[in-house]
């Protein structure tokens, strides 16, 4: 992202964090609202569930990094590979032009 992206960025980011205020009598209306509706059930979890869950949560988590790591280390080694690949071709093709200069200026080259 150039400078100029960033300054756009940030402008639109202003502009979108803005305070605004609230219409007339919304406050009234959500309280309303309240007064009307049943209250909803909370689902509430018992310590063991909780620290089940929270042990899945970092299980699922740490799962995550090491296969990210490990996308992010095959990328690489492709990655190399690839620039291995075409260095040994530019190199094969450089040898290949020096063989054929050598030859026509009569160097034996066996």
């Amino acid at each position: 992202m150039n400078e100029f992206e960033t300054k756009q960025f940030e402008a639109r980011l202003t502009r979108a964090l803005q305070r605004v205020d609230s219409p007339e009598g919304f406050a009234d209306s959500v309280m309303q609202k309240i007064a009307v509706e049943p209250r909803r059930k909370v689902f509430v979890m018992s310590p063991r569930t909780s620290t089940w869950v929270t042990g899945a949560i970092a299980a699922v988590l740490a799962l995550g990094i090491f296969t990210g790591e490990r996308v992010h280390e095959y990328h690489e080694r492709q990655l190399a590979n690839q620039q291995f690949e075409t260095a040994t071709r530019i190199t094969d093709q450089a040898l290949a032009h020096a063989r054929e200069q050598l030859q026509r200026a009569g160097v034996p080259l066996d």
